[in-house]
């Protein structure tokens, strides 16, 4: 299962963030996250399955800032 563009997930902090923008950039997908209620959030992650199952695993610090600029298209 892969999420989608446009799709309400809910997260390990139990808030429930829509998936704005999707990229694969060098083997990997990124998603682009934003809460879908009040005080908004933002929060970019990357998507990889294992054992059949979703992680959106959170980026460190260096990767994201090479991540951000992608997702400005």
């Amino acid at each position: 299962m892969r999420i989608e563009e446009g799709q309400i997930i809910e997260l390990e902090d139990n808030k429930e963030y829509m998936v704005l923008k999707k990229i694969e950039y060098n083997n990997e997908t990124y998603v682009y996250l934003v809460t879908s209620s009040k005080p908004i959030e933002v929060l970019f992650r990357k998507e990889q399955i294992n054992d059949n199952e979703l992680i959106l695993e959170p980026i460190d610090d260096s990767e994201l800032a090479n991540i951000i600029p992608l997702f400005e298209n």
